[in-house]
């Protein structure tokens, strides 16, 4: 799916809802492990652990927007793939390292994004501090770039 324009209202919004702290899905840490799924084809796929539960969130924050699959996974009504990785991508119009910057503990590009690194214990405060400074950084990045001196 083609990344569109990032929506920063989008995701201050998610920041925002995180911070109210009240929450439609039980906040977690993370006790899973990385799992590797063999199936009888012979393909694989290896899934690591995320917050789950603010992708969950997205259906209370979004409801007009997204949805459960028959799979029972969230995702936003307008992904052709109707998987939840694939529309947060699509529906925040940011890369697959942004959403794992945000969700996954252990995945943080602070250089590249901002925020704090995260960890299995990382709460839903933290997740929200990650996406604000992520947006304020594209904000700053925006705002250098506009204004650039290019001097030879």
């Amino acid at each position: 799916m083609k990344i569109q324009k990032i929506n920063t209202d989008r995701l201050v919004h998610l920041a925002q809802h995180l911070f109210g702290n009240e929450l439609h899905t039980e906040p977690h840490t993370i006790v899973d492990k990385p799992k590797l799924i063999r199936y009888e084809d012979g393909s694989f796929q290896y899934i690591e652990p995320f917050f789950r539960y603010v992708v969950q969130e997205l259906l209370y924050i979004f409801p007009d927007e997204w949805h459960v699959t028959a799979e029972g996974e969230p995702a936003w009504k307008k992904d052709k793939e109707q998987r939840f990785e694939t529309s947060l991508t699509a529906f925040f119009g940011i890369s697959e390292a942004a959403v794992l910057h945000m969700i996954m503990p252990g995945r943080q590009n602070l250089e590249r994004f901002g925020g704090k690194i995260l960890n299995n214990n990382s709460t839903h405060f933290d997740i929200a501090i990650n996406i604000i400074e992520f947006v304020t950084k594209l904000e700053m990045e925006s705002i250098v770039s506009a204004n650039a001196i290019f001097l030879n």
